[in-house]
């Protein structure tokens, strides 16, 4: 049952490392193992595809879209604040849309106030304000244009 369960988390992610045999090996998967959940000390791991959001490719594509949206926050935009963007969000999410994640129609420059309303920082998942701005953008369709034809 270990080897099974060492050949399963072999690859997942912790705090941003992928789990190896020395971590395997220092007791991680016993405690897993006890709470019975893929957990540990608050950190979840996540599976070795998760999008890289410190390779070089990001970055530039960050930069693009920082850039094309003036690096202003777009949520704050809406509401008639202005408010200077440091962070580039998925309107869909990379991980559970990955044919999405580089597409400029999909990435949107916020303040790191209006990202933590979009997402849960505690589990990434899209809050309520992050679902509704996901039902709003249509897949492919380029809201920036729409935004400029008004």
């Amino acid at each position: 049952m270990q080897c099974f369960l060492a050949s399963l988390l072999r690859g997942l992610w912790l705090h941003g490392k992928i789990i190896t045999s020395k971590y395997i090996e220092s007791g991680i998967l016993s405690h897993i193992q006890r709470k019975g959940i893929l957990k540990s000390q608050g950190a979840f791991l996540r599976e070795k595809n998760m999008f890289d959001y410190y390779g070089s490719k990001w970055k530039e594509k960050r930069k693009k879209i920082l850039r094309k949206d003036g690096y202003k926050c777009q949520i704050a935009r809406m509401y008639g604040r202005t408010e200077e963007a440091v962070v580039v969000h998925h309107i869909y999410p990379a991980d559970k849309y990955p044919e999405y994640a580089w597409c400029d129609w999909n990435l949107i420059s916020v303040s790191l106030a209006s990202h933590n309303k979009l997402e849960n920082r505690k589990t990434g998942e899209l809050t309520e304000l992050g679902k509704q701005l996901m039902r709003r953008t249509k897949p492919g369709v380029d809201w920036r244009k729409k935004r400029e034809a008004h």
